[in-house]
């Protein structure tokens, strides 16, 4: 699922995924056991900082160039389930 998210915001974005999907799911991976175990342990913040942090590590794992991550969000707005296919979410 996380290569089929990847790879959706990759096109919205016009660039290509400059990592294998091993790479990407473990970079993605890492972040959401830390939200995780900050969740469990009780911070308030966890689950807004897995949020900021997804935001920011997203268009590291892109090629220079295209949309930034404000614009393809805007541009995809409440269609972002529609245009990356049935299985999103």
């Amino acid at each position: 699922m996380i290569w089929r998210v990847l790879s959706c915001y990759a096109d919205l974005a016009g660039q290509d995924i400059r990592l294998s999907a091993t790479a990407a799911y473990a970079m993605l991976d890492g972040l959401f056991q830390q939200a995780l175990l900050g969740h469990v342990a009780g911070r308030a913040d966890a689950l807004d900082g897995l949020s900021q942090q997804v935001r920011g590590v997203i268009p590291l794992m892109l090629t220079a160039g295209g949309r930034t991550t404000r614009q393809v969000e805007a541009a995809a707005g409440s269609d972002m389930p529609r245009m990356c296919g049935p299985s999103w979410g």
